[in-house]
This record gives C-alpha cells, structure tokens and sequence, in this order.
C-alpha cells in the first residue's frame, strides 16, 4: 500500500522498526495521503508505536524528523508513571526517563539515517535524469 522507496523501508527494518497499520488518509490524520503507524521496542520493553504521515519519501523523512523533534522525554515519562511496577512497567520515575531518554535517542538516530538515505535517493534520481 505505501509507495515509500524500499531503501527507507529496509533501513527501517534492518533496525527493528516494523510498519503495523498503513492509512491513506481520508482518516484525516493531516493533510498527507498516506500515514503509517511504526513499531519498535524501548530498551526497557514499551512497545512505542507512532504514526507518520507523506505523500513522498521526503515528506516521510520530513515527518519522521519531525516527531523526533517534538517527542518530549518528560512528557513520556508522565505518560507511565501511574503503571509503574505493574505489566512490566519500571517501577521508579528515573528508570522511566531514562526509557525515553533511550526512546527520543533511538528516534533521532533513525531520523539522521533516514535522512542520509533520503540525499542517497535524491542523487540516484538526479543521475537518472
């Protein structure tokens, strides 16, 4: 269903991000037409999963970059702290930031190579032409 070039895809993969629903976007989640839900695992077990949203390989990764520009560590840990102890949650407030510490890390470090991939794409495309 999604039209993103498999080199993105398959930097996704090999880092264990796994796409787990696909939109066009008549769900409305913006003014993109497509949004995919990505899936990976903290360092302390959460299933993180969020959502992107394109129309092209560079709205992906401008999106992507985005998120992790925007994903607030405290916030996060906020998020958790009435479940800590229970369902293989961390039990104190330092371990749940430094989960998302971990989380907002992994992010960026995904988003600086998807870009890398992104310039990759970008100078094939200007070769062909």
């Amino acid at each position: 269903m999604n039209n993103l070039d498999e080199k993105l895809l398959n930097y996704l993969d090999e880092h264990d991000v796994k796409i787990v629903g696909e939109f066009d976007d008549g769900a409305g989640f913006s003014e993109y037409e497509k949004s995919i839900d990505l899936e990976f695992y903290s360092d302390a077990g959460e299933d993180f999963v969020f959502t992107v949203s394109y129309t092209d390989d560079k709205s992906f990764v401008e999106d992507f970059a985005a998120y992790t520009e925007n994903f607030d560590v405290e916030d996060h840990a906020e998020l958790w702290i009435d479940h800590r102890g229970k369902n293989g949650c961390p039990e104190t407030l330092k371990e749940l930031l430094e989960d998302a510490r971990g989380i907002r890390e992994y992010l960026e470090d995904l988003s600086n190579g998807l870009q890398d991939i992104l310039k990759e794409i970008e100078k094939e495309q200007d070769i062909d032409l």
